[in-house]
C-alpha cells in the first residue's frame, strides 16, 4: 500500500531551482532517509511535502494526517520565537 508518491516534484525560489523532479513512493511500513550536504535540498522536500512551500511542477497529494507525518517536521520562519515547556 502507497501511502505517499511524489511525482517530479520540483521547487523554485525565484530563479534558483531548489529542487529537481524527485519522485518516490513510500509504502506503508517503509521509512524514508533524507540525506544531503547543505543546499542540497534535503528541507525543501520536507517543506513541499508538508505543503509549507509552492511546488513548481510535478505532483503530490495535499497532506493528510493519516497518511503523512509532515506534522512531524516543525519549521519556524527566520525570527520566530519558540519555547519548549
Amino acid at each position: 500500500m502507497t501511502l505517499l508518491t511524489l511525482d517530479k516534484v520540483s521547487v523554485r525560489y525565484g530563479q534558483l531551482r531548489a529542487l529537481r523532479e524527485v519522485s518516490f513512493d513510500l509504502g506503508k511500513g517503509e521509512t524514508l532517509f533524507v540525506t544531503g550536504p547543505n543546499g542540497a535540498g534535503k528541507s525543501t522536500l520536507l517543506k513541499a511535502i508538508a505543503g509549507v512551500v509552492a511546488v513548481a511542477s510535478g505532483t503530490l497529494p495535499p497532506a493528510h494526517p493519516r497518511t503523512s507525518h509532515a506534522w512531524a517536521f516543525p519549521w519556524f520562519p527566520k525570527g520566530a520565537k519558540s519555547s519548549v515547556r
